[in-house]
C-alpha cells in the first residue's frame, strides 16, 4: 500500500485531477489559502466531501520542519501553509503533492518523498544563502538590509562548502 498523500496549495490548483485513492490529507492552513471564491474553492468543497482528511501538524513536527527549511535557506519564503504540509507529512510518514520547489527543497532535506503536479520538481536540493547587494558579504538567514553597510539582500544558491 502506498504512503499517505498530503497535498498543498499548489497541488490543489495544478488543475490536474486529484485522485483519493488511500489516505489523502490537507493541514488547515492549506483549506485558509483555498477558501476564495470560485471555482478552486468549490473543487476544494468535492475533495472533502469525497474523503480528503484534514488534519493538523503536531507541534514537535512544525518544529522538524522549520530547522529543516532553516538548514536550506527556504525558512523566510516558505508559509505557514507550506511548513504545515512539510510538519504533517513528518508525523505521518506521508510523500508530498506539491509544485513548489521550496518545499521540495525542504522534504528532501527531511527525507520525505514528494511527487509534482503539474511540474516536473526538482532535480536536486539546493542550500541558499543571502548576498549583499553593495558589499557582497554573504549572510545564513536574511537580514532584509546588510548589517555592515545597509544595501538590500537577496537569495543566491550557496556554492558546495560556503559558509556565511
Amino acid at each position: 500500500m502506498d504512503a499517505p498523500l498530503v497535498l498543498d496549495t499548489s497541488a490543489l490548483l495544478s488543475g490536474r485531477p486529484v485522485r483519493l485513492a488511500g489516505a489523502t490529507y490537507v493541514p488547515p492552513e492549506v483549506l485558509d489559502e483555498m477558501r476564495r471564491p470560485g471555482a478552486s474553492a468549490r473543487n476544494l468543497e468535492y475533495l472533502l466531501a469525497a474523503g480528503l482528511a484534514v488534519r493538523a501538524a503536531t507541534p514537535g513536527a512544525l518544529a522538524a520542519a522549520r530547522a529543516a527549511a532553516e538548514r536550506t535557506g527556504d525558512l523566510p519564503r516558505l508559509s505557514r501553509a507550506d511548513l504545515a504540509v512539510l510538519a504533517l507529512a513528518v508525523d505521518l510518514g506521508a510523500r508530498i503533492a506539491t509544485d513548489d520547489y521550496r518545499v521540495q527543497n525542504v522534504a528532501v532535506a527531511l527525507g520525505i518523498a514528494h511527487e509534482g503536479r503539474a511540474e516536473r520538481g526538482i532535480t536536486e536540493a539546493w542550500t541558499w544563502v543571502y548576498r549583499c547587494n553593495g558589499c557582497r558579504r554573504v549572510h545564513a538567514t536574511d537580514p532584509g538590509a546588510c548589517p555592515v553597510c545597509g544595501a538590500a539582500t537577496r537569495a543566491v544558491r550557496a556554492r558546495p562548502g560556503q559558509k556565511p
